[in-house]
């Protein structure tokens, strides 16, 4: 696949505050695709808030009331005194090859502007500076969100086959930097620690996450595939990987005594990397997160203090034309019926559009789509390394 960012002058930031991964899904091949006024937009509102100055990003100071999630995580109602906007303009080319998107000043008025060059025809959106980074990134915090249904093995062996290279990639452009590197399956808020086999990963007296500086080491490796193997592939069938994630990175959890305790720095850049075959819907038959797209991005925007410190890789199902095998979705409506592919292991190299969860990521000024049924995932990886790497590299 081309690699999309070849152009260095196509990606001028791509920012995460922690890093996070979440998986599911397929997108199109060599497409890029994306409005840098919407996502502009949406990063703006999310950050500014209303008119009458309920925006504690934009300089205002907010008192809010949280409602515990059941997941553990919590949501609030914040009131600030401030002001803010949230326009967004964007534009620029794209290389083929995944999506980006970028632009996102989200900063004191919420505004957010992208420009982009690029070539081969494609839509692709530059990515704007978006905001100072913490210290130049000498802090980030990594998270794997990745779906654990049982239609998810063969995605399961490419982010497994494209691991050790994305990592190496990582530390040796940012060698300076201090990581926290932590799994989250879909159907469970708490960090994986534990291979299949209940081995624990990172040691008895670690955390429940990796802390690492420095080059690649093969302990790191060892890690990181005990932690995916932990992740496993025999979950609930009904994913809700928007709503574990946002329990993940709760203040709750992240606090002295919590359940992930320590893993979020406040101080660090977060990146989430997403890896999902469906998408986390909320029907009669399928049960997903609670809310909608927009309420997990002013959920997630809360936590963090605005959208220009964390930056989202999607690895998701995508609408047709995708990478999937050739059987027609509709085909495989009609073998499945009413149940859920994650029922039928035989259709394992097969996805579903995750039109959700692709809402949430594109709703970031800084992200890169995938498409999961792709037959290697080192590309959307090495972008997603460029993109940090670019912004991280801004004084």
């Amino acid at each position: 696949m081309l690699n999309p960012i070849a152009n260095k002058d196509i990606v001028k930031v791509f920012t995460f505050g922690s890093l996070l991964f979440i998986a599911d899904g397929c997108g199109d091949d060599g497409v890029t695709q994306g409005d840098g006024d919407e996502a502009g937009e949406t990063a703006g509102e999310a950050e500014a808030g209303s008119a009458d100055g309920s925006d504690a990003e934009a300089g205002g100071s907010g008192a809010g009331e949280g409602e515990d999630m059941d997941e553990g995580g919590s949501t609030g109602d914040g009131d600030g005194d401030g002001d803010g906007d949230g326009d967004g303009d964007g534009d620029g080319d794209g290389d083929a090859g995944g999506t980006i998107e970028g632009g996102g000043d989200g900063g004191n008025d919420g505004d957010a502007d992208a420009d982009g060059g690029g070539d081969n025809g494609g839509e692709d959106e530059g990515i704007d500076d978006g905001g100072e980074p913490f210290e130049t990134c000498d802090k980030i915090d990594l998270l794997f969100v990745i779906d654990n249904s049982a239609s998810m093995m063969s995605e399961h062996e490419r982010i497994a086959e494209s691991l050790d290279p994305f990592l190496i990639s990582l530390f040796a452009e940012l060698p300076a930097t201090s990581w926290h590197i932590g799994m989250l399956a879909s159907d469970d808020k708490q960090l994986i620690e534990q291979d299949s086999d209940h081995f624990n990963c990172y040691g008895p007296a670690s955390p429940n996450y990796l802390i690492h500086s420095g080059p690649m080491l093969a302990s790191v490796s060892d890690a990181l595939a005990c932690t995916l193997d932990g992740v496993g592939v025999s979950g609930e069938a009904g994913e809700r990987p928007a709503k574990t994630m946002l329990a993940g990175l709760s203040f709750q959890a992240n606090d002295p005594g919590g359940y992930n305790a320590g893993f979020i720095r406040e101080d660090a850049e977060l990146m989430i990397v997403l890896v999902a075959d469906e998408d986390d819907a909320l029907t009669d038959s399928e049960q997903g997160s609670s809310g909608d797209p927009a309420e997990w991005v002013s959920e997630m925007i809360a936590m963090r203090g605005g959208a220009d410190t964390l930056s989202v890789l999607g690895i998701l199902g995508r609408d047709e034309p995708n990478a999937c095998p050739e059987t027609p979705e509709a085909e495989i409506d009609d073998l499945v019926g009413s149940g859920d592919i994650d029922d039928f292991p035989a259709y394992a190299d097969f996805t579903e559009p995750a039109t959700r969860l692709t809402e949430l990521v594109e709703a970031f000024p800084r992200h890169y789509l995938e498409d999961a049924c792709v037959a290697d995932y080192g590309d959307a990886f090495f972008a997603s390394v460029e993109m940090l790497a670019s912004y991280c590299a801004l004084d």
